[in-house]
């Protein structure tokens, strides 16, 4: 249980560091940091590819 949680947070952390190096990176300025955030949280969310698992 532990190693599931941990491994969905480093998921969550890693997706946000590297968010919004990828948009500089491809020099996507009309988009908001925050907004590709959600959308890259959409997506390794429940709603997406069911990546990172919700603790209850």
């Amino acid at each position: 249980m532990m190693h599931a949680s941990l491994s969905s947070l480093v998921i969550v952390i890693v997706a946000a560091f590297l968010t919004p190096l990828l948009l500089h990176r491809f020099r996507l300025r009309m988009i908001p940091v925050v907004v590709a955030e959600i959308i890259a949280g959409i997506i390794i969310g429940k709603a997406g590819f069911n990546i990172v698992e919700q603790d209850m």
